[in-house]
């Protein structure tokens, strides 16, 4: 089918009544705009013209057409050429001889004439397929706009697809066993940390498809934490984790995990831990070294390649991001990146930006869908040290980059106990655990006091996708440090209030 001889012939018809209900009926040049109607969506040169001289004759004050009125303006405007080229006023004559010509049918010519022109241009970018059947497409049952919406969806999918945003849709409600089974994939991507029931119960774990993040002031032990609760996390489930470090390189996280092995796999206690660092170790200290050894690679069933650790000279993101990609290709789906701040690259004001853009571009990559890789990421970050000497820790002790909160599923931070804090002091604390009452049923507090024989620090839970914070109600964690074993023990919980005034005197 030749599809543009037949729009031509239809536009013919259309536009020809059209122009000669214009003519008989001038004023109805009042009812429509240009936009809506104008010259450059007829077909005919022809009727093109008739329909442009009937506009400049109406928007001169004329109401009423004959022919002797319009030859003297066509003289007057100089387009007797294409006036006489077209036959003079005998077209519009003819027709007003052949039928009635009223205004009833002028919307369905309007339309008409709109339509012939929308599928015009259209074909000009799209070809001839703008004019096939295609299910439910059928231009010739469809209005102007109703193609141009189709064809826009077409774009706009092309669009999307090219798009460095991902878009997918998904039902919010579904068959009660596809929710099931949802719940129970993501109990199953849930990767406890170790030694840890406390914060476990807290958070469920470190999920999959989420960006964690965990921070504390500057040398208070993030690293060393880490180690405990996420790199023997690792190893205790046999799962690959890839450390991206720009601060402390493989000799000093080998320290650490050597440290709580020694104390708490081998009960060696009375091992001098401060010989990893300076040396002079005796033979008896190095069988012990060796004894750790094994048990590591006990512990990881041999797999020494189980936890990789990359040490960052620079910490650029788009390079962290590579690495990413790097491992996770060969089946890595835990990285701890330690730590997380802006960019060596970036300075100037818009720093504390960037390090929210940055951590959005670790969401993106974490997340489960949307082009995302499934992925665990703990970012450890350092806490604003202007908020030094705060008791109650939130998210404003994330500092000028609180932004970056958003992206993460869990925000964890830590301070250590202030000595008021301590038994004794004028604001100790009252701490707690939960006990079970074997005669009564149910649970009951069991009630202590801060042992200043023993440092402690308070873990608040400021972001919580998956149970409270403490602002909701989730109880402060008390870990009790030993530095010397790399063990940081959930001796309980304890209330801090949350004020105005809650810096330490």
């Amino acid at each position: 089918m030749d599809h543009k001889k037949r729009i031509k012939e239809k536009a013919e018809i259309e536009e020809a009544y059209l122009v000669a209900s214009l003519y008989r009926h001038p004023d109805h040049f009042s009812t429509f705009t240009a936009a809506e109607l104008n010259e450059e969506m007829f077909l005919h040169p022809s009727w093109r013209f008739y329909f442009s001289l009937a506009r400049q004759i109406f928007n001169d004050g004329v109401r009423k057409f004959d022919d002797v009125m319009v030859l003297k303006k066509v003289k007057e405007y100089g387009a007797s050429s294409d006036f006489d080229e077209y036959g003079g006023f005998a077209p519009i004559q003819q027709i007003f001889n052949s039928v009635d010509v009223e205004l009833e049918n002028f919307d369905d010519y309007k339309t008409g004439i709109r339509w012939n022109h929308t599928m015009k241009e259209t074909s000009k970018i799209l070809g001839s397929k703008v004019f096939e059947k295609d299910g439910k497409y059928d231009p010739y049952k469809m209005k102007a706009n109703q193609v141009t919406l189709y064809w826009q969806d077409k774009l706009n999918k092309l669009t999307m697809m090219a798009s460095e945003n991902i878009y997918e849709s998904e039902k919010l409600i579904v068959d009660a066993e596809v929710y099931i089974e949802e719940i129970e994939k993501q109990a199953e991507g849930m990767l406890p940390f170790y030694n840890s029931d406390l914060t476990n119960k807290a958070v469920g774990g470190w999920a999959r498809g989420n960006v964690y993040m965990f921070g504390g002031y500057g040398n208070t032990g993030k690293t060393s934490i880490s180690v405990e609760k996420l790199v023997l996390g690792c190893v205790d489930k046999k799962e690959q984790l890839v450390i991206l470090a720009n601060e402390e390189a493989g000799k000093s996280w080998r320290d650490k995990i050597y440290k709580h092995i020694i104390f708490k796999k081998l009960k060696e206690t009375k091992f001098d831990t401060k010989k990893l660092t300076r040396g002079g170790l005796t033979e008896e200290e190095r069988q012990i070294i060796r004894a750790a050894t094994d048990e590591l690679r006990a512990l990881v069933d041999g797999d020494e390649s189980l936890i990789q650790i990359v040490y960052l000279q620079n910490y650029i993101v788009e390079d962290v991001k590579t690495l990413i990609k790097h491992y996770a290709a060969r089946g890595c789906i835990n990285f701890l990146i330690d730590t997380h701040k802006v960019s060596d690259e970036k300075t100037g004001e818009q720093r504390y930006a960037q390090f929210v853009e940055d951590t959005k571009q670790y969401y993106k990559i974490a997340r489960k869908d949307a082009g995302g890789l499934n992925l665990r990421v703990m970012l450890n970050f350092q806490v604003a040290e202007h908020t030094k000497g705060r008791r109650y820790m939130d998210n404003d002790c994330i500092g000028e980059g609180k932004a970056a909160k958003d992206e993460a599923a869990v925000v964890m931070m830590f301070r250590n106990t202030f000595d008021d804090e301590l038994e004794g002091g004028k604001t100790e604390l009252t701490c707690w655990k939960w006990k079970k009452d074997e005669i009564n049923g149910g649970f009951y507090k069991k009630e202590f006091k801060l042992d200043k024989s023993h440092h402690y620090k308070l873990l608040f839970v400021t972001k919580n996708r998956f149970g409270a914070t403490n602002d909701g109600g989730q109880e402060v964690i008390v870990l009790r440090s030993n530095f010397d074993a790399n063990s940081f023990w959930e001796c309980g919980y304890t209330h801090v209030p949350k004020n105005a005034d809650g810096y330490r005197r």
